[in-house]
């Protein structure tokens, strides 16, 4: 059986996309899924810095390793002196 092709309209609307800062990621796996926690430690305290969980994404690990493939692409393009985004 072949594979379908399917288009992805995504919406980038200006008033209705989002996005939050992370400036910290933790990844946890286990029986085919992968958890990744997006975490913003911007509330400097007395002896601890204040952190806070902006984003939390599921997706099976198959998918965290075409993200992994597409980060290192992304990071060899912006080493060699490409756009610092890709373009599509």
């Amino acid at each position: 059986m072949g594979e379908k092709q399917v288009t992805l309209n995504i919406d980038s609307d200006v008033d209705t996309r989002k996005g939050v800062f992370s400036d910290i990621a933790f990844v946890s796996c286990g029986s085919g899924m992968a958890r990744i926690d997006f975490i913003s430690g911007d509330r400097p305290g007395d002896d601890a810095v204040g952190a806070v969980l902006s984003s939390r994404v599921y997706m099976p690990t198959v998918a965290l390793k075409s993200l992994r493939d597409a980060i290192e692409e992304q990071l060899a393009r912006t080493a060699e002196g490409g756009d610092d985004v890709e373009h599509v």
